[in-house]
């Protein structure tokens, strides 16, 4: 008896129709697990930015399914979206894109409705962001969106608006594992325009990094550049060159810290040249529980002194801080450098209520000096703007170098300023409720009831 022999183009050929076979039953078996599993990423992907997803619908097929469902951060805040999810194993689309085929889902979609309150109501319209979403075998996804050039009239604060948009392009990397969201977002250039002024910016650059923090807090690093920045009215014009902020989150146990570093090359205000500018602010030490409680209520800006210590005073109370340090502005009409540091000592939630106990608290260093024609700039720039602000106020009889000038003899003259050789400094310390002003002592509470008082803030 001979055994037939199996020849390799019958092996071969045995072999591409199980093949077949998987590719055509593959995408039913994936369309099952995507059913499963989409949902529960979106559920995951929203809590890590503090939302909700709600699906309003879902119908699979055996090659591709279609979703709709909100993403919702507030009744005020809420978006829907409508997407098609085409199943894997193979998208042949991707190839094109640069990416690899063997994927197993790749969604695309796009924004279908927004209930959102603010200037962006009318701005967000619909279908005219879409984005696609590879997603691979362990739960990672790349998120690809792009939102056309946009033109668009907006109102806010009773202000009516004219913004144009280049095209947005961004790319997120989301990873499952770490529940981290990592990319890019390209915007070329903004311009927004009143019957007051117009605002302009162009080839403005974000890339982020975030990840679940503890409780409901992201953590991470995000670097803002923007290369030309610009504000024109009637009365003023001020341009910013080449501005690069980066910004920094990081938390260890409860205690949570903030960074942020701002730097701009040049700047054009008031017919002077500016830059470069430095400055470094950190916030550390941070109670995390009170910052989240506090990011989880429908918060509003607190409208007097006394709700301002109450409503903040909880995230100081472990020994946080505020240190803005290497502060430097260097400009045609002089140099402006300094620096401030803000700690707390024993302070709880009943300081508050108690001036002097919260005093004794805090410890202040404040520090900073300034060439003579930059200084007078910088006073000139508050009265203009008290003026804006309180035109009732204005003596237009009085010319502004007069009001500098006496602005400054004033606050000489009570020793929030001392001048000498062509500079105005200012020292300031205080610890355990003994303060020292310009190296004499004084008042603490005493003096900052008299800036309350104060009806211009200006001396």
């Amino acid at each position: 008896m001979s055994i037939k022999k199996i020849t390799g183009l019958e092996l071969g050929l045995w072999l591409i129709a199980l093949l077949m076979l998987f590719l055509v039953l593959s995408p039913y078996a994936i369309g099952l697990l995507v059913r499963q599993d989409y949902p529960r990423m979106l559920q995951n992907v929203a809590r890590s930015l503090q939302g909700e997803v709600n699906i309003v619908q879902y119908e699979q097929g055996y090659f591709k399914s279609t979703i709709r469902y909100q993403l919702v951060f507030s009744p005020e805040a809420t978006f829907e979206f409508s997407e098609e999810i085409i199943h894997g194993p193979l998208y042949l689309g991707l190839i094109n894109q640069g990416h690899s085929p063997f994927v197993a889902a790749v969604v695309q979609g796009q924004l279908l409705a927004t209930h959102v309150s603010g200037p962006l109501k009318p701005w967000l319209k619909n279908s005219e962001f879409v984005y696609q979403n590879v997603m691979d075998y362990n739960g990672d996804a790349l998120i690809q969106a792009y939102l056309p050039a946009h033109k668009q009239a907006i109102q806010y604060q009773q202000i009516h608006y004219q913004m144009a948009l280049a095209p947005i392009s961004a790319e997120t990397l989301y990873r499952a594992d770490k529940q981290s969201f990592s990319g890019e977002l390209k915007l070329p250039s903004v311009h927004l325009q009143s019957a007051d002024g117009q605002f302009s910016g162009k080839k403005a650059e974000l890339s982020f990094m975030l990840l679940a923090g503890q409780g409901a807090l992201l953590e991470g690093d995000g670097l803002l550049s923007v290369q030309h920045v610009e504000y024109q009215s009637s009365k003023e014009q001020l341009v910013l060159q080449n501005l690069i902020v980066q910004l920094q989150n990081a938390q260890q146990g409860r205690q949570l810290t903030l960074g942020a570093q701002i730097n701009v090359s040049e700047a054009f205000a008031s017919n002077e040249r500016f830059g470069p500018l430095e400055m470094n602010l950190s916030l550390y030490d941070l109670d995390a529980d009170s910052v989240s409680r506090y990011l989880a209520q429908d918060n509003k800006m607190p409208d007097n002194l006394e709700s301002s210590f109450a409503a903040f005073l909880p995230f100081f109370i472990k020994g946080a801080g505020i240190e803005l340090h290497n502060f430097k502005l260097v400009s045609d009409l002089g140099d402006l450098q300094g620096q401030f540091l803000l700690s707390s000592d024993g302070l709880d939630s009943r300081s508050s209520a108690d001036p002097l106990a919260l005093l004794n608290g805090l410890n202040l260093q404040l520090s900073f000096q300034a060439d003579k024609a930059l200084m007078e700039q910088v006073i000139a720039w508050q009265l203009q703007m008290h003026e804006a602000q309180a035109p009732q106020t204005a003596d237009s009889a009085v010319p502004m170098s007069q009001k500098v000038a006496d602005n400054l003899r004033g606050l000489v003259a009570e020793n929030w300023l001392s001048f000498d050789r062509q500079t105005y400094r200012c020292q300031l310390d205080m610890s355990q409720g003994q303060a020292r002003l310009n190296q004499q002592a004084v008042d603490p509470l005493a003096s900052i009831m008299s800036q309350i008082q104060s009806s211009t803030g200006v001396q």
